[in-house]
Order: C-alpha cells, then sequence, then structure tokens
C-alpha cells in the first residue's frame, strides 16, 4: 500500500483565498435580515390565537359561575391556567423539533377543547367543561411560544418578537364583535356559540402552522449555552405576569364594589387589552438588549403602581388608568424579558420550557390570591 505524504499548502503571492466582497457577508447567521413571509405567518397566527384566547377568558368564568357552584365556581378557570404551564413543556420541546407539526398540534387542542367546553355548557356537564378549559389551556401554552419562533428568524433584536406579539392588539377590537355575533345567533347558547368561535379561530391557526419554517433559527446544536440574564428574565417576567393576573381579578370586583355595572367594567378591560399588546409595537424599536433590563423593571413599576392605584380607585376613569397601567408594564416586562433571552445566546428547550413555565405559574398563583386580597 503506497503512502500520500499531505503537506500544509503555502501562501503564494497573487493567490485570492475569497473573491467575495466582505461587505456582503453577514458576521452570523443572527446579522441576516428577517424575511417577510414566515414573519407574516407568525404574526398573524399569533393574531388569531390571541383571539382565542380572549373569548376563552371571558367565557370561562362565565360558564364556571353558570355550571360550578360554591368554590367549584373558580375550577374551570383554574385548570385553564394550569393546561397553559402544562403544555409549556411539550411545547418548547415539539416546536424546537418542527415547528409546523408543534404548532399545528398546539392549536388542535385548543379546537378539541373549545369543542369540549361547547358541549359541556350545552349538556350540562361541569366535569366536561373543566376539562375542556384544561385544554384550552394547552393551546395557549403552546401559542406562547410564537414570540419564540419569531426570535429565531434571524435577528437578536426586540423588532421581530414586538411585531408578532404586538399583533395581539387585533383581539381587543374583534372579541367585542364577536361576543355581539355570538349573542345575536345563538341566544341563550351564546356562550358556547362563543367557544365554537374560538374553535374556528384555532382551527385556522393550525391551518398557518403549515406554512411556518420546520425549525427555530436559534435551536442549533452546539451552540448553545448559558443565557446571560436567564435569572432576571425569569424572575421579573414571572413578577408581571402574577401581577397582571392578580390585577385581571382583582379589578372587576372592585369596580362592582364602587358602583361600576358590567357594561362599563367591559369597556375599561377592552382597553387593559389594548394596553398589553399595542405598546409591544412602539417598543420594539426602543428595546434593545442592553435597554431591556431596563424595561423589565420599568414594566414591574407599573405593574406594582397599578395596583395601587386599583385599591383606592373610586371612579371608572381610575380604574381605567389602573388597567392600563398594568397592560403597558405586562407588555414592557415581557417584551424586554423576551429579548434578554435571546440577545446573546441560543436558549435550550429546557431554558424556554422553564421560563414560560415559571411565567404560567405566576399567573395561577396571582389569580388564587384575588381570592386573599
Amino acid at each position: 500500500m503506497s503512502t500520500i505524504e499531505l503537506q500544509r499548502a503555502q501562501g503564494r503571492g497573487g493567490l485570492l483565498s475569497c473573491a467575495c466582497d466582505p461587505l456582503m457577508m453577514p458576521d452570523s447567521v443572527d446579522a441576516a435580515p428577517v424575511t417577510r413571509w414566515p414573519l407574516t405567518i407568525f404574526t398573524l397566527s399569533n393574531a388569531v390565537t390571541i383571539f382565542a384566547q380572549a373569548l376563552v377568558l371571558t367565557i370561562v368564568p362565565v360558564g364556571g359561575a353558570v355550571l360550578g357552584s360554591g368554590v367549584t365556581v373558580a375550577l374551570p378557570f383554574a385548570a385553564l391556567l394550569l393546561g397553559a404551564a402544562v403544555g409549556t413543556v411539550p411545547a418548547a420541546w415539539l416546536t424546537g423539533v418542527d415547528q409546523r407539526w408543534g404548532f399545528a398540534l398546539g392549536a388542535t387542542f385548543g379546537v378539541a377543547g373549545a369543542a369540549l367546553g361547547a358541549f359541556g355548557i350545552v349538556a350540562g356537564l361541569f366535569g366536561a367543561f373543566v376539562l375542556g378549559s384544561f385544554w384550552l389551556g394547552l393551546a395557549q401554552g403552546f401559542g406562547n411560544f410564537y414570540r419564540h419562533g419569531a426570535a429565531g428568524l434571524g435577528r437578536r433584536d426586540a423588532r421581530a418578537i414586538a411585531l408578532v406579539f404586538g399583533s395581539g392588539v387585533a383581539a381587543a377590537f374583534a372579541v367585542p364583535g364577536a361576543l355581539t355575533a355570538a349573542s345575536a345567533l345563538a341566544g341563550p347558547f351564546a356562550t358556547a356559540a362563543t367557544l365554537v368561535i374560538a374553535a374556528l379561530a384555532h382551527f385556522f391557526a393550525s391551518a398557518l402552522a403549515f406554512f411556518l419554517p420546520r425549525q427555530r433559527g436559534f435551536v442549533v446544536p452546539g451552540d448553545t449555552g448559558p443565557v446571560p440574564h436567564y435569572a432576571f428574565a425569569t424572575i421579573t417576567g414571572a413578577l408581571s405576569w402574577g401581577a397582571m393576573a392578580l390585577m385581571m381579578g382583582l379589578a372587576p370586583s372592585l369596580m362592582l364594589g364602587c358602583g361600576i355595572g358590567l357594561s362599563q367594567t367591559s369597556g375599561t378591560v377592552a382597553w387593559h387589552i389594548v394596553a398589553m399588546y399595542a405598546p409591544a409595537l412602539l417598543l420594539g424599536f426602543v428595546i434593545t438588549p442592553k435597554r431591556a433590563p431596563l424595561a423589565c423593571l420599568t414594566g414591574l413599576a407599573l405593574s406594582a403602581g397599578a395596583i395601587g392605584l386599583a385599591f383606592v380607585a373610586q371612579t371608572q376613569a381610575l380604574f381605567t388608568c389602573a388597567l392600563i397601567m398594568s397592560g403597558i408594564g405586562w407588555s414592557a416586562t415581557t417584551l424586554g424579558a423576551t429579548t434578554l433571552l435571546h440577545a446573546q445566546a441560543n436558549p435550550t428547550r429546557a431554558q424556554l420550557a422553564l421560563h414560560d413555565f415559571m411565567l404560567l405559574a405566576a399567573a395561577l398563583a396571582g389569580s388564587a390570591a384575588v381570592a386573599l386580597a
């Protein structure tokens, strides 16, 4: 057998090692521009999902009050939040392997949960309604990962995340019309009809999932590691979600105690939903990885101030201000925390699952704290 010796090549004058224009070559994959088509699909998918979630958040407490009694009234809403927290784990793994099938499966949970919940209301089966609420929570756990998917489209800044996250503002304008249509078409079965509309929205989201990129850009083998500020982003995000859930649970009861009717309360809550998502469309151009910690802390300060204002408010105007402050604070902290997660490193699936689980667990704790406030 002959032996071939390979020697290191020596440089020669006039040898061109690369004929590429260095100005045209990105420093990394993360510097590449975000393509419009995947970003459009993420944005539309998130908007449809938030629309369904807003309908569900409106109907589930009502269904619990109609079908339950005593302490069981709050059980469907608790099941919804529990399902959302549990859903973060499979969402992180499945959307990391294949976004199309992962998000499609999550939306399918929403279709099944809404259908089962509607059946439970019509048939008067409280257990079916609670189980349907849990499945709807699973769909919410998957839906929260659209913002992580947007972070992997090529930029380590807040703009793509903010556009997807901020698309939820469309829900604030679409939900009242959907509720009115359900009431006009279904009459006494308006609650079940609303869940059917939510099921159709989740079905549309499942169809959109097959136009998404198959894999998130930041899930790259060998390109993961410690995420700077991970604990800070998770803790501040969890505090913000807990404060938001506490505020949403407290405000309606406090307003009723001040003689403010349900029709006025629903209008105030609608402004709260607008404040949760609309600011992200602007903050995406303001928040950078360096400014993200300040955004998190500013958001927490607004959330704390909102809770304090709600306890002393006596008029609808002050309650509206408190809920708007709460929404803006939640938006700033969530956007800042998500930007921090993806700013300098590629989070692992376990890190993303734990982060979102802590957010939703804090929301569950905030809802439970309403009974003690």
